[in-house]
């Protein structure tokens, strides 16, 4: 569901290999492996 939400900015940390996105709801960079499928937070792009 990351990818569809409107808080996902993709590749925001390209210095950060392990973590390069972004959610803009909880302000915090995160990695691939860390994808959500469901989020209660999810607001669609």
């Amino acid at each position: 569901m990351c990818l569809t939400c409107r808080f996902f900015v993709p590749e925001a940390h390209p210095e950060s290999p392990g973590h390069p996105h972004h959610c803009n709801f909880v302000d915090a960079a995160f990695g691939d492996a860390e994808l959500r499928v469901t989020c209660p937070d999810h607001e669609t792009a």
